[in-house]
């Protein structure tokens, strides 16, 4: 897949995000629910999308990071797409 500068940007910030949400929850104990939901719902809310963004559910935008069991990075879904 081709993907676009504009895309690649997004898909760099879903990972930089996931990547500062698995450092707080292991460096600081922080559980790992309550560190998905402070870099999902929590800004999509903060930002007025949650009706469309910020948690997996039908019908909303399915942007997403795969982490595997030690949270690295797996892949990464945008826009509903596979991109890794």
């Amino acid at each position: 897949m081709i993907v676009g500068r504009r895309n690649m940007m997004n898909m760099f910030g879903m990972c930089m995000g996931s990547m500062c949400m698995c450092r707080c929850a292991k460096d600081f104990g922080i559980p790992l629910e309550s560190a998905v939901r402070a870099a999902t719902e929590n800004p999509a809310r903060a930002l007025g999308v949650f009706d469309e963004r910020g948690s997996i559910v039908p019908g909303k935008i399915a942007d997403a990071v795969i982490l595997d069991r030690d949270l690295n990075v797996v892949n990464v879904v945008l826009r509903g797409k596979l991109l890794r």
